[in-house]
């Protein structure tokens, strides 16, 4: 028999498959999604980190002389060369999505979030419960597996690692922060603006500031209480009205703007304006 379960994008995965992918925009940064029924991890360990989160089901697992149940709601991270298994605590078996990250690429992160060189990080527990951090873990695997953009994905990232290292209480920093001012939202608003059809990454607009990733992110929220992707793709899509406006085609303001898939301009541009842009068309 042949045991088939409905993840929660409405695609039917088959009992022990396994999709596993490399983020050709971060090196060192491997994902995979799988569905576990009768397979069962032996005692094994990575070479690097692996943050998972379960979608359905219940995967129970051995580490450091301890036994773990890891359900929806929690995030597991696991240190590189750490020994563990893991099996199905349900007979329909479990769905689990995993980042795997290299040391040298956490260290990145870790200097970045912290605004100063350190030690890799040693997680000292293996679960955490925190449905919110786990929500975020689950959006930005679906993000990256739907091929989102360079910069939502940046700030996700950073986003994910700052909260398990709060919550795991290591190391210490402060997720308060002051607000960019005036002038230097008015230097990313023009560059976005200058480069308004372009992949942009977060480290661009950093860099524009003297800021690392990090700082500018939290920054950046608190000036404008949306993150720098949202703020992006508002700008995105003002423009995009104005071309629609001057008598532009639809594919031809899409374009122009960044927007090179037809169906996500349509639904983004339907969602800010309440309007379908064919429909916006027809009345001017």
């Amino acid at each position: 028999m042949c045991l088939s379960i409905n993840d929660d994008e409405g695609r039917w995965m088959k009992a022990d498959e396994v999709k596993r992918w490399q983020l050709e925009s971060c090196e060192g940064l491997n994902l995979s999604v799988a569905r576990y029924v009768r397979f069962q991890f032996q005692r094994h360990f990575h070479l690097d980190y692996h943050i998972g989160v379960v979608q359905q089901g219940c995967q129970c697992f051995f580490h450091r002389g301890n036994s773990y149940n890891l359900a929806p709601g929690q995030v597991s991270i696991i240190n590189p060369d750490e020994s563990h298994d893991g099996h199905s605590l349900e007979e329909q078996g479990y769905q689990v999505r995993v980042l795997a990250i290299s040391p040298a690429l956490m260290q990145t992160w870790i200097d970045d979030i912290t605004d100063k060189p350190g030690n890799l990080p040693f997680f000292t527990e293996p679960s955490v419960l925190e449905p919110a951090l786990f929500k975020k873990v689950l959006e930005l695997h679906h993000l990256m597996e739907s091929g989102g953009a360079a910069l939502a994905i940046d700030g996700e990232l950073l986003a994910c690692i700052a909260g398990l290292l709060h919550y795991q209480g290591k190391p210490s920093f402060s997720l308060t922060s002051p607000a960019l001012s005036k002038q230097q939202l008015s230097l990313i608003k023009e560059y976005l603006v200058a480069n308004i059809d372009d992949k942009i990454h977060l480290q661009i607009l950093a860099d524009l500031l003297g800021l690392s990733r990090f700082q500018f992110l939290r920054q950046f929220k608190q000036a404008m209480h949306i993150t720098p992707h949202a703020y992006l793709k508002c700008l995105r899509l003002e423009h995009s009205l104005k071309l629609l406006q001057k008598g532009h085609t639809i594919c031809e303001a899409a374009q122009a703007v960044g927007f090179y898939d037809q169906s996500h301009f349509n639904r983004a541009f339907k969602q800010s304006f309440g309007v379908a842009p064919s429909l916006l068309l027809k009345s001017l």
